[in-house]
């Protein structure tokens, strides 16, 4: 965590609290998990993941935070990275749009 969390409303925010956060093997995803590592004192992040190729989603959350973009954060606070969990889900598109129909939006 930086030394000015105590300034700033962001990282007071998050503060001890749990995330959960779709799309976070993907790009904005990845970088969203680093920065909140990076940035908070988050207590967990809960990252949905989507089983598949025979594996188990432990594989994919390993390969998640095997990232390059983990590698300064694994040498300077290494114990955050246990904050990350993964869990099993997906939210089919047709989900997604049929939700978007009965709001009207």
């Amino acid at each position: 965590m930086t030394d000015n969390c105590q300034e700033s409303k962001i990282c007071q925010f998050y503060n001890a609290k749990s995330v959960f956060i779709t799309g976070a093997t993907g790009f904005m995803g990845k970088v969203l998990v680093e920065k909140l590592l990076r940035s908070t004192n988050v207590n967990k992040i809960y990252v949905l993941i989507r089983p598949k190729k025979g594996l188990e989603i432990k594989y994919h959350l390993q390969e998640l935070m095997s990232s390059k973009l983990f590698e300064n954060l694994k040498k300077t606070r290494p114990d955050v990275m246990a904050r990350v969990e993964a869990v099993p889900g997906d939210i089919p598109s047709l989900a997604l749009l049929s939700a978007k129909m009965i709001s009207g939006h």
